[in-house]
């Protein structure tokens, strides 16, 4: 999808794409198929809890780590948690850089870090013999991390090649731009790669004390996935984590819900982009990952812009043959988030008001089920592709550990996850028009320009 919550470091920055509509179906089938696989959680002497999920039948093992980062984002500048989080496999106290580096190509499948304004989330591939190996590394870098110079400023330089990568993405540059209006100076509506001021010339101190403050126990989950036995699970991670002794400070706070500001009404900014090509947003805010309205606004999303037979799709781009690309996304965090329908198109210099004919357009197509909610069928084509497009996105081992991890931490459960296709599957008719008329209101629009272009209005 165009519109993403988390932002991959590492050798380089990447963001998935939507996976092709046959293979959906095809994953929605197999993995349907597939057995449920056993699932354990434990919590170490340290504090921090397990997931496990025993899979036999796989030759690798997959790990996850997430650590609720979002109480060390209100005492820091943007951008901070990301340079902390890609340089959490330098230098630690019992090995150099370039050791940190061998031990992780001797484990297998490298180790990477992503970052969000209240998630640091790190993931490995390993093999079953390796695991305890790959295991120390974690450990160590939970519990060790130097912030060495040199892996600090090559992270410093991926974040700011991530940045002008994103100022030419004018749906990347719009979303921010909503999520700031929508969140003020909260951090969800920071953005999460940080601004060159914010991430440039950064004191190691300042990493440091980010680091101790945000990487805890407490605030730490552990997901595997592979064929293990699960004492050998514990042993190892507990054995590895039993000095992990870091305690957050009493004046820490964990949670966003009640720090969110309240929305201000509708809006409707402008923002320039150095790409070359224009994008229309309408973005509204909505609840989180945990909340029980999350399966039916997956739905919606998909019912408005997953696909070929969106409705964003048919309205836009074949009725009106406009937009590279159209579709809806939503970012969710675990307290709110946002839903976007968007459209990218190349702007029409013989034409002052093409972009706000596509804003309409763009509008009335996300608001057209408060008027005209969708048809059986239309509804059925929804839910079996956003099922689809879950499991999809899970066929990978190091996939589902992400994904149990971070359910563990910000949706209330590891088992909020395995349970979403089911729920999604039950979202009824009326689940669907109760969560469009909550969230469909207090828009805010966004109209993305290159560089250059005269304003829209």
């Amino acid at each position: 999808m165009k519109v993403k919550g988390y932002f991959w470091l590492s050798l380089g920055w990447t963001c998935a794409g939507l996976a092709l509509t046959a293979l959906v179906w095809h994953c929605a089938g197999a993995l349907a198929a597939r057995s449920p696989a056993e699932v354990t959680r434990f919590t170490t002497d340290s504090g921090v809890r397990v997931v496990f999920r025993q899979e036999p039948e796989s030759p690798t093992v997959a790990m996850a780590v997430a650590v609720r980062t979002l109480p060390a984002e209100y005492r820091s500048a943007p951008g901070i948690g990301g340079v902390v989080a890609s340089a959490l496999f330098g230098a630690n106290s019992n090995l150099s850089r370039e050791g940190v580096a061998r031990a992780i190509a001797y484990t297998g499948d490298g180790f990477q870090a992503s970052w969000s304004a209240e998630c640091a989330m790190v993931s490995c591939v390993t093999t079953p013999a390796a695991f305890s190996d790959a295991v120390w590394i974690v450990a160590q870098a939970l519990k060790n991390a130097d912030m060495d110079v040199e892996t600090a400023s090559q992270a410093v330089r991926n974040l700011l090649a991530a940045q002008a990568r994103e100022a030419s993405d004018p749906v990347a540059v719009g979303a921010q731009a909503a999520r700031a209006k929508l969140f003020g100076g909260h951090p969800y509506g920071r953005p999460p790669l940080g601004t060159p001021d914010s991430i440039r010339r950064i004191p190691r101190q300042n990493l440091l004390s980010y680091y101790r403050f945000a990487y805890v126990p407490q605030r730490t989950v552990i997901a595997v996935c592979g064929n293990l036995d699960v004492e050998r699970v514990r042993r190892v991670l507990s054995s590895h984590l039993v000095d992990y002794e870091n305690q957050p400070p009493a004046h820490s706070r964990g949670t966003a819900a009640e720090d969110l500001p309240e929305p201000d009404g509708p809006a409707h900014l402008t923002a320039t982009t150095t790409g070359t090509t224009a994008a229309v947003l309408a973005a509204y805010r909505t609840p989180g990952v945990a909340s029980p309205r999350y399966p039916a606004l997956r739905v919606l999303a998909t019912l408005l812009g997953g696909g070929k037979g969106s409705r964003l799709f048919r309205s836009v781009r074949d009725a009106r043959g406009v937009g590279y690309v159209v579709g809806a996304d939503i970012y969710a965090f675990a307290d709110a988030g946002v839903l976007y329908a968007f459209a990218e198109v190349a702007p029409r210099k013989d034409d002052p008001v093409f972009l706000e004919r596509v804003e309409k357009l763009v509008v009335g197509t996300a608001e057209s089920v408060l008027e005209s909610p969708p048809t059986e069928a239309e509804l059925e084509r929804a839910r079996r592709l956003a099922i689809g497009m879950h499991r999809a996105e899970r066929q990978r081992g190091v996939d589902r550990a992400v994904a149990l991890a971070r359910a563990e931490l910000l949706a209330g459960g590891w088992s909020a996850d395995e349970a979403l296709p089911a729920r999604m599957a039950g979202v009824s008719l009326s689940d669907l028009t109760e969560t469009a008329r909550e969230v469909l209101t207090n828009r805010c629009v966004v109209v993305v320009r290159p560089d250059g272009t005269p304003p829209l209005r």
